[in-house]
């Protein structure tokens, strides 16, 4: 064997397992704005009947039943159910959890078999109509079962929900926005397929964090509207607060996105 043959072989290899990352685990897809794992959770909540008006279930067994479609473990499944419940990480959360599903200070979640969950209503927006044959579905990795390529999404997800992913020479990034602005944006182009991204920006003014914030500028938004990459600075919401005793102290009553208030605190008292 050469070392020519060698060179071939691994760039081809390579390529393979850098195709299976990028579709198979860390990039969301345009259709849903859903990693797999995520698609794998709502479906199997669907299949249970777990639905919104619909009585909780141990997070414990429903992450069990995802196995069907991930070969993962249980510990990442119920890792990623979690992230869907968390309102200051999903601007619209997709599922409910009841019991002690983690905090914005960055505490963990309880074990899985102490919460329980259920499909949000906007969760199962995502799903709705997907009885009518109106999505392609898959074997499963073990040709068991199907699954669904991607949901049918009624709910704007790719424009209204957060979701990060970072692959293999590839990297993913989109931020959530306000759902009545998509709504005004999406409308409004149904009816002028010929608009340009000034004329969406009247509706959809810029991202719409779950945490809130201040968004400094707008040079960023237009950017990242306009090629698809943009930074865009936010700042706390803060006030200042003058005691009786004469001292004063800040109140800080929003965050910026993905902001850890534990370590955050811990910063300003480094600097003090």
């Amino acid at each position: 064997v050469t070392m020519a043959d060698l060179n071939e072989r691994s760039i081809q290899d390579f390529l393979i397992y850098a195709n299976s990352v990028i579709k198979s685990r860390a990039i969301p897809r345009v259709e849903d704005n859903l990693k797999p794992i995520h698609r794998k959770i709502l479906w199997t909540l669907y299949e249970d009947k777990v639905f919104a008006d619909k009585p909780t279930k141990k997070c414990a067994t429903e992450a069990g039943r995802a196995l069907a479609y991930s070969p993962h473990g249980d510990a990442s499944v119920y890792g990623a159910m979690v992230r869907l419940s968390q309102w200051w990480k999903l601007r619209y959360p997709l599922m409910e959890m009841q019991g002690n599903c983690g905090n914005i200070l960055g505490d963990t979640a309880a074990a899985s078999r102490y919460t329980e969950c259920r499909l949000s209503p906007l969760g199962m927006l995502m799903l709705e109509d997907i009885n009518k044959n109106c999505v392609d579905f898959r074997p499963n990795y073990d040709n068991t079962t199907t699954e669904p390529e991607t949901l049918p999404s009624k709910f704007p997800f790719l424009l209204c929900g957060n979701n990060s992913g970072i692959a293999v020479g590839m990297g993913s990034d989109i931020v959530s926005h306000n759902f009545t602005e998509v709504m005004g944006a999406i409308q409004y182009y149904m009816e002028h397929k010929d608009c340009s991204i000034a004329d969406l920006m009247q509706f959809i003014k810029g991202p719409d964090f779950p945490t809130g914030a201040t968004i400094l500028g707008t040079r960023g938004i237009e950017e990242a509207y306009r090629t698809g990459r943009g930074k865009i600075r936010v700042r706390a919401v803060t006030n200042i607060e003058t005691l009786p005793n004469g001292k004063s102290r800040i109140i800080v009553t929003e965050l910026p996105y993905l902001v850890n208030k534990a370590r955050l605190i811990e910063k300003i008292a480094e600097l003090v």
